[in-house]
């Protein structure tokens, strides 16, 4: 298949910071922006219109590069982590100016993807959308806080036996710049796995369950963690209480993207 020469281009700017030894600690912004970029082609295909995003049958919308969920005030069963709050805490923090409006409310303002997409070119969602276009650098920034955290999360949850598995595993993908971007991604993709709340009858599909599923040992660890989130995300398929096979095909496309 022939990819279109603005992802070429996109991939091989985004190789090139992966060659660079510096990415695991801070990322400038062409850094940032390149990184950005690449999650982006995997959320939302580099379209705009799906900055604001909600899927049907879900309860929240879907916001930004990294798609981050925002229910509102009226849903009290949450069984995925709230992470735009988040990053809009982390736009504070970092003092970058945030959409007025934003301040003024403390949940997602849409009680239901009708109302959502009737307002979808009006001023608030059409502001949004170029807001988040123009500040794709912070959220690859909150992405790496989170995979940061994630870390600290994984090995603070796991008993010892589990704990020196994890870190085998974590040490092998992280030797490298694209074992690092493998983690980084699914953790803003599904999550750490560390939450009783993202389970599906007791079983999780989180990093902490594809880093489970991985052998130890591994000589191929890129190959060995697509497999097993491909498992860990099929078991989720199987169990989940509601259909949810038509995602498993854009998840495994994803996947993709792992093997080098």
């Amino acid at each position: 298949m022939k990819l279109p020469f603005k992802l070429l281009t996109t991939l091989f700017l985004f190789a090139q910071l992966l060659s660079n030894p510096a990415f695991a600690l801070t990322l400038t912004d062409k850094e940032a922006t390149i990184f950005a970029e690449k999650i982006w082609q995997n959320e939302g295909a580099g379209k705009s219109k799906y900055l604001t995003h909600w899927n049907k049958h879900e309860t929240f919308a879907s916001l930004g590069m990294g798609h981050f969920i925002w229910y509102p005030a009226s849903v009290t069963n949450r069984p995925y982590q709230e992470s735009f709050p988040a990053l809009l805490a982390f736009y504070r923090q970092k003092n970058v100016a945030i959409p007025s409006w934003l301040n003024q409310v403390t949940h997602n303002p849409w009680a239901s993807r009708a109302a959502f997409y009737a307002d979808f070119n009006n001023d608030r969602l059409t502001e949004l959308r170029q807001w988040l276009k123009t500040t794709f650098p912070t959220q690859a920034r909150f992405i790496l806080k989170r995979y940061e955290s994630a870390l600290s999360l994984l090995l603070k949850s796991t008993d010892k036996t589990l704990k020196g598995n994890l870190k085998e595993k974590l040490n092998t993908l992280r030797q490298t710049p694209h074992g690092l971007y493998i983690m980084m991604d699914y953790v803003n993709f599904k999550g750490e796995g560390i939450s009783s709340k993202e389970r599906y009858q007791g079983k999780g599909w989180g990093l902490l369950q594809v880093l489970d599923a991985m052998p130890n040992n591994s000589t191929q660890p890129y190959r060995d963690f697509v497999k097993a989130a491909d498992f860990v995300l099929t078991r989720r398929v199987l169990l989940a209480p509601k259909e949810e096979s038509q995602w498993l095909p854009g998840w495994r496309k994803r996947l993709d993207t792992y093997l080098p």
